[in-house]
C-alpha cells in the first residue's frame, strides 16, 4: 500500500513539474511575439529642437527623452490668444437657415364657445312583459260577484275581483269580454279578451 502511495505521488509531482514547463514556454513565447507588437504601437512625438530621440535596436527598446512640458502654471498669454477667435463656419447654420419660414404667433384668435353638450336621452323602456294568462269564461252568481275562469299554461284558476293569481297576477276588473289584470312584479296592468 505505502508503495503504490509513493509512486502517485511521483506521478502527480512529475505531472506537476511538466505543467509548469508548458506554462513557462507559453508565458516566453506570448512575451516574445508581443513586443513587435509594443514596438510598431508607440509613436514618437515631435517636440522641437530640445528633445532627443534614442533608439537601440540591439536591445528592442525605445527611449524618448524630451523637453517637459507639464507645466502647472496658467498660461495667460495662450488663454488670450484663444479669446480673440471668431467661429466663422464655411458651411450653413442649421439652426438659422429656415428662420423666414417660420410662422408668427396669432395673438388675437377667438376660438368658438363651446357648446355644453346636453345629457343623452335614456334609452326607452322595454315593453312590459306580456301576461300569460287566458280567461276562458266567467260567471255571475246573481248578486253581482263575478268569477273568471284563468288558465297559465296547464294550470287553472277561477278568481274574483281583487284576487291574486299565480302570485304575481291580480285581477282588477272582470267585464263582459275583457279581464283587466295587473302585474305586481312590474306595476303593469293589461286587459285580456275572455275567449268564450
Amino acid at each position: 500500500m505505502n508503495m503504490k502511495a509513493d509512486t502517485l505521488k511521483k506521478r502527480k509531482l512529475i505531472a506537476a513539474l511538466v505543467m509548469l514547463a508548458v506554462g513557462v514556454i507559453l508565458l516566453y513565447r506570448s512575451l516574445q511575439t508581443s513586443r513587435p507588437a509594443l514596438k510598431a504601437s508607440i509613436t514618437v512625438p515631435t517636440a522641437g529642437p530640445a528633445s532627443k530621440v534614442q533608439l537601440r535596436s540591439e536591445h528592442r527598446y525605445i527611449a524618448v527623452l524630451l523637453k517637459p512640458t507639464l507645466d502647472p502654471r496658467l498660461r495667460l498669454d495662450l488663454l488670450a490668444e484663444s479669446e480673440d477667435v471668431v467661429y466663422n463656419g464655411a458651411g450653413r447654420n442649421i439652426f438659422f437657415e429656415h428662420q423666414d419660414d417660420i410662422p408668427q404667433p396669432v395673438t388675437s384668435v377667438r376660438l368658438p364657445e363651446k357648446q355644453p353638450e346636453a345629457p343623452p336621452a335614456p334609452p326607452p323602456l322595454p315593453p312590459p312583459p306580456p301576461v300569460d294568462l287566458k280567461a276562458w269564461g266567467w260567471a255571475n252568481h246573481g248578486g253581482g260577484d263575478k268569477t273568471v275562469f284563468l288558465a297559465q299554461g296547464d294550470n287553472g284558476f277561477v278568481a274574483h275581483e281583487g284576487d291574486i293569481v299565480a302570485r304575481r297576477y291580480k285581477v282588477v276588473k272582470i267585464g263582459p269580454n275583457s279581464v283587466e289584470i295587473e302585474d305586481l312584479l312590474s306595476n303593469n296592468r293589461q286587459t285580456i279578451p275572455v275567449a268564450f
